[in-house]
């Protein structure tokens, strides 16, 4: 019915609002007690990157695997039938995650929790929204070969990098900038 009535762009627009809306909604309501414990935004994390003993080659592959292993997966699901439900599923979880970090980042810190989150997603988050927004873009056309799948993968790599080699040090400094 969704398939008749709106284009894949307005129906994957719809699923990443509605993902975006019901992580902030999660992170006010039921996740409210566990915000400030959650990743980032949790003390024992910022003690870490304060510290600055990072073993940045173990944090590359587990991003490596975190980041490519969805996108293979992507691929793989994009020459069944179950492409657009896979590709709706992982945009939703995407926004949700997106909301809940964004709802969480006000919750603990305010004012200053709207730059601790662009911060935090700085310089890869950019690179990983638009790889994933080129991988979606291959994905739904009709040429899935290797020379359009590339760049896509090239660009999430790049992100890999840049969350390994580049934030630990730019949160250390948004940490000490902010949590002082």
């Amino acid at each position: 019915m969704l398939e008749k009535r709106f284009t894949v762009q307005q129906q994957m627009a719809m699923v990443l609002v509605v993902g975006f809306a019901a992580g902030a909604i999660f992170a006010n309501f039921p996740g409210r007690p566990y915000v400030g414990e959650i990743g980032i935004l949790s003390s024992s994390y910022r003690e870490y990157i304060l510290a600055g003993g990072w073993d940045l080659q173990r944090l590359f592959v587990s991003l490596l695997v975190s980041r490519l292993v969805p996108a293979f997966l992507m691929v793989a699901l994009s020459f069944s039938r179950w492409r657009l439900s896979a590709l709706r599923l992982y945009a939703l979880w995407a926004a949700f995650s997106f909301g809940s970090f964004w709802a969480a980042c006000l919750l603990s810190g305010g004012i200053s929790g709207i730059f601790v989150f662009f911060m935090a997603l700085f310089p890869h988050g950019l690179l990983l929204v638009y790889g994933w927004l080129q991988l979606g873009r291959v994905l739904l056309g009709r040429n899935r070969e290797l020379p359009r799948l590339l760049p896509p993968f090239c660009i999430l790599l790049l992100e890999v990098v840049a969350e390994a080699w580049i934030h630990p040090y730019l949160l250390r400094f948004l940490f000490r900038l902010v949590f002082p």
